[in-house]
């Protein structure tokens, strides 16, 4: 398998706050893991 980069926007589930994240793909991966600080401040 094989992994890059993208610029994506991710959001809260209302849709009143986006942030632009630069993600790592894992093309064998299975679940979708966020940094905590970015978590933490949606609450």
């Amino acid at each position: 398998m094989g992994t890059f980069s993208i610029e994506l926007q991710v959001g809260d589930p209302l849709g009143s706050r986006f942030e632009t994240v630069e993600a790592i793909v894992d093309l064998g991966a299975t679940y979708t893991v966020l940094p905590a600080c970015l978590l933490e401040r949606w609450g």
